[in-house]
């Protein structure tokens, strides 16, 4: 006669799919699921970063505007614009300014500029060392983000690209002239503003024109400019702060699902 198998291995061989499927079970993906919805729901102010950057590059604009409104009216209500007295004038800040100013007269003639009276400020475009790149992107964590979101650009079709910034206009300087669209504007009597990559850097640099009067003439204009390296680097680490409460928060709720269904 055959032998009967034996029963013990039966129930050992059934009892680890058993083992699994009890693992494995419909509460287990419930709770999961719902801790990773409460995990992402805060994720979800990632989105709001744009707003965010727009909001800070508003307000550095107006404090660039409010720096050449001082200058300009500092320098109007003369007849015609002097060297000497605009430098004079650029000395006196002492470099606390943060951002660099540039005076031109009516025929874009320069006849000052900070970053050439004194210590240079950090902030002037060409100061900013190529070498310079934030810590904060060298960072593993920061890395494993980026591939995450330019895996989700990727799959959702989100175009990168269309944030941008429209190519910028170009800044001439020859033979004691500066030249651009935002100082013809100036020199119109009307605000002047422009965007332009910085030639050593992620960041960009802001530049705002204004007018300087003597009555209702225009006799010259400020130019003032700034990097937004500050900004990209708070923006930085937003992020990499964001990402790590976020990777936290994942394994929490992977942990607490796991045990709550056991």
């Amino acid at each position: 006669m055959p032998s009967k198998p034996s029963t013990g291995s039966v129930t050992a061989t059934a009892s680890v799919p058993e083992a699994i499927r009890r693992g494995l079970s419909r509460i287990t993906f419930r709770l999961l699921a719902f801790n990773l919805l409460l995990v992402f729901l805060p994720a979800l102010g990632i989105l709001s970063l744009r707003t965010y950057e727009a909001h800070l590059l508003d307000l550095q604009e107006r404090s660039m505007v409010q720096q050449g409104r001082i200058l300009a009216a500092a320098l109007g209500g003369n007849e015609e614009l002097v060297a000497g007295k605009a430098e004079r004038i650029l000395v006196n800040l002492n470099q606390q300014q943060e951002s660099r100013l540039r005076i031109v007269d009516h025929e874009y003639q320069l006849l000052a500029d900070s970053s050439r009276l004194g210590p240079r400020s950090t902030d002037d475009p060409g100061e900013i060392d190529s070498d310079a790149e934030p810590e904060v992107r060298s960072r593993r964590l920061y890395q494993l983000g980026t591939l995450l979101y330019r895996g989700y650009s990727f799959i959702f079709g989100v175009d990168r690209a269309s944030d941008a910034p429209p190519r910028p206009s170009t800044l001439i300087s020859s033979e004691g002239r500066l030249e651009s669209p935002e100082l013809a504007l100036a020199l119109d009597g009307r605000y002047g503003g422009a965007i332009r990559p910085s030639p050593t850097t992620r960041s960009l640099i802001l530049y705002s024109a204004l007018p300087i009067t003597s009555g209702d003439e225009v006799i010259g204009a400020v130019l003032v400019s700034r990097s937004t390296l500050g900004i990209l680097e708070a923006l930085y680490d937003f992020r990499l702060s964001v990402f790590q409460v976020i990777t936290a928060s994942v394994a929490a709720a992977i942990v607490l699902s796991l045990l709550m269904a056991t």
